[in-house]
């Protein structure tokens, strides 16, 4: 953050008054930039648990599989090309 650039006035009162309201800003700013931490930091945590889970599904279905491994289960894959020509019916190409 930089520093704002506050005129000086030659009245005390105003000068009071203009830091009490720049004051209220930055403080319901930085309330806001707190809130909005909390909300990705929960987030972040509920991404990282689902992931973990998801990972863990994919190790364990790929162990109860007929692939040795995850290169040999990615080997077997389709190609997109294939994969499009067989969902719309059509015959291989001799």
């Amino acid at each position: 953050m930089e520093a704002e650039a506050v005129a000086t006035t030659a009245d005390p009162d105003a000068a009071f008054l203009s830091a009490i309201q720049r004051y209220e800003t930055a403080r319901d700013k930085a309330s806001l930039l707190e809130g909005t931490e909390r909300t990705l930091t929960t987030r972040l945590n509920e991404e990282k648990e689902r992931a973990e889970k998801t990972s863990a599904t994919w190790t364990e279905a790929l162990a109860k599989s007929v692939f040795a491994n995850e290169p040999a289960f990615k080997e077997a894959l389709l190609s997109y090309e294939e994969r499009d020509r067989l969902q719309n019916g059509e015959t291989p190409i001799r």
